[in-house]
């Protein structure tokens, strides 16, 4: 069956995505909210715990993103058996690979932390929230797999559901947790850690519920547990490694800058939380848009309609960068309101305005630069999108470096190596489709 690249199509995949994305990201934009009505300190240790543990996360989802793209070449060709031998063999390595991150957790984080954390109080708040944080590691895992599989059989619509499910609950306990309501204890930083884990085991619960009540899904047999193939297993490793790496030095170099911002000074680093929760908000449509590109480019080769990937992209970017466009215009004439939200610290509030205005030039060219970047690894070459990371991330770290470390320039300049880091990643992506050979490439 041909598939119709329309933009009804792309929406009816895209925007559960994306509205599961917004559900998710409530998580991120609840902690920093609280622990910004905290103190400075606890700001600070939610920004580098956070993205500590996130760099454990993100080998789970550069490994999710191989399963998405193997399953929606799967679901393009029809194979059922396919699919199932797929996900069963994905979830077996999650597991497994999510232990022994545990371990590494468990017995080195704080080893690590007090060598590059400057502050001895961010420090001790940093190595509270991971003491907590660490124990969602399984949960956070089993969910990258169960999403991987909806998305990759483009049945989204679960995601709407079980994000907004997680995001109450996260809520809850971060307002039980952080401040001590309804009888809880007061936590603080441990709080916001400890609402998190219960929230990403919700979120494992709701979907493995959603899977055994949907009678769509019960073809696909996924209560029917195979043996571990090992064909199955190297095939998935063979085209995943690469989206790990790739995965976990993005985010790894994204920790390192703020290591960078947290020498700079406590308020740099308390106003830089503040950015990156709104960051990433601003990000969802595009993260969606992303997401969606992989999956449907997997598709279309599955489906050998390799031809149709370029209109695909097109349309992917212009309906991206349209997007991202009217979310700056909604905000950018109002920038310490928006950044109200977060605190009532005038100075805190004054620090991040012009950071604010810096990332939303930086977000029109993530708008483009991440849809081809999405494609490249839909289609099958991970190892190229590797080496377009790695490349972007050299430049990016050693740039950021230069400007918060040697040259000690202002936050808003250290925060533009954001733009370069997109123009590059977006200029890479594109000579893919230009000069390679990726119409047939097989997985």
């Amino acid at each position: 069956m041909k598939t119709e690249i329309t933009l009804k199509n792309i929406l009816i995949i895209t925007l559960p995505i994306i509205l599961g994305l917004v559900a998710q990201n409530i998580i991120n934009v609840t902690n920093t909210i609280f622990l910004g009505h905290l103190s400075e300190i606890a700001l600070g240790a939610g920004a580098i715990g956070g993205l500590f543990y996130f760099c454990f996360i993100i080998l789970g989802g550069g490994f999710g993103i191989g399963v998405q793209i193997i399953i929606g070449r799967r679901n393009g060709e029809n194979n059922i058996q396919g699919i199932n031998k797929i996900f069963f063999n994905s979830l077996y390595i999650a597991v497994l690979l999510s232990l022994i991150l545990f371990a590494v957790l468990y017995l080195y984080s704080d080893i690590f932390l007090r060598t590059i954390i400057h502050s001895e109080k961010v420090f001790a708040e940093t190595s509270i929230y991971i003491h907590y944080r660490k124990w969602g590691l399984l949960f956070a895992y089993i969910s990258i797999i169960l999403r991987s599989f909806f998305i990759g059989t483009l049945r989204t619509n679960v995601l709407i559901y079980s994000t907004l499910f997680m995001s109450v609950i996260n809520i809850f306990f971060d307002y039980s947790l952080i401040f001590g309501n309804f009888g809880f204890p007061q936590l603080g930083v441990g709080g916001a850690a400890i609402a998190s884990v219960i929230a990403e085991t919700s979120d494992v619960i709701f979907l493995l519920i959603w899977i055994f009540f949907s009678r769509s899904i019960s073809k696909f047999k996924l209560f029917k547990f195979t043996k571990p193939d090992f064909q199955s297993i190297l095939q998935l490793m063979k085209l995943s490694y690469p989206m790990m790496l790739q995965y976990f030095l993005s985010f790894g170099a994204w920790f390192m800058f703020f290591v960078i911002i947290e020498k700079i000074g406590e308020l740099e680093l308390a106003v830089s939380n503040i950015i990156r929760s709104f960051y990433m908000v601003i990000m969802i449509p595009v993260w969606g848009l992303g997401s969606a590109t992989n999956s449907m480019v997997s598709n279309l080769m599955g489906n050998k309609e390799a031809d149709k990937v370029i209109l695909l992209i097109k349309k992917m970017a212009i309906l991206s960068l349209s997007a991202t466009v009217i979310i700056v215009l909604s905000y950018i004439f109002i920038p310490a309101k928006i950044i109200g939200f977060y605190s009532k610290d005038i100075i805190l509030i004054q620090a991040s305005v012009p950071v604010l205005y810096i990332i939303s030039i930086t977000i029109i060219f993530f708008s483009v630069s991440y849809i081809i970047f999405s494609a490249v690894s839909g289609s099958g070459n991970t190892l190229y999108a590797f080496f377009i990371e790695a490349i972007t991330i050299a430049l990016y770290i050693s740039a950021a470096y230069l400007m918060g470390i040697v040259f000690k320039q202002k936050l808003p300049l250290v925060w533009s190596v954001e733009t370069m880091y997109f123009i590059v990643l977006g200029l890479l992506s594109y000579t893919y489709f230009i000069k390679f050979k990726w119409r047939n490439i097989e997985i």
